[in-house]
């Protein structure tokens, strides 16, 4: 009996653990620069204030359905893909689309999500 105690409090802890695991991934190419964040959702505010503060004057497009994902063209010319649900942010850029100063952006952008869920 205290076996099967045991067993179930451990995978219970594992279980436990798991769900407050934060995950970042970025993926830099020639051609796109890919962002993929998941977090527990404690941090989702910390998230949701940081994307409003680096977005500034155009923070206003995060409200517009960017749950199913959209393209987000900026007042600083700076064009990628964005889907953010609660607990998951991905953002993904063409390099194409944009000049240096949008790639700037985003290398500023994908630096500041990763402190934020640190």
């Amino acid at each position: 009996m205290r076996k099967i105690i045991l067993i179930v409090t451990m995978i219970a802890m594992l279980i436990a653990c798991d769900q407050g695991r934060t995950s970042v991934k970025v993926n830099k190419t020639l051609g796109r620069y890919e962002l993929l964040a998941e977090y527990p959702e404690k941090k989702e505010k910390l998230v949701q204030e940081y994307l409003k503060m680096a977005f500034k004057k155009d923070s206003s497009l995060l409200k517009e359905g960017i749950d199913l994902g959209k393209e987000i063209k900026l007042s600083n010319r700076a064009i990628f893909y964005l889907r953010h649900n609660s607990g998951k942010l991905e953002i993904e850029m063409l390099k194409e689309k944009n000049n240096f100063k949008g790639n700037q952006f985003f290398d500023e952008i994908v630096g500041g999500i990763k402190k934020v869920l640190e």
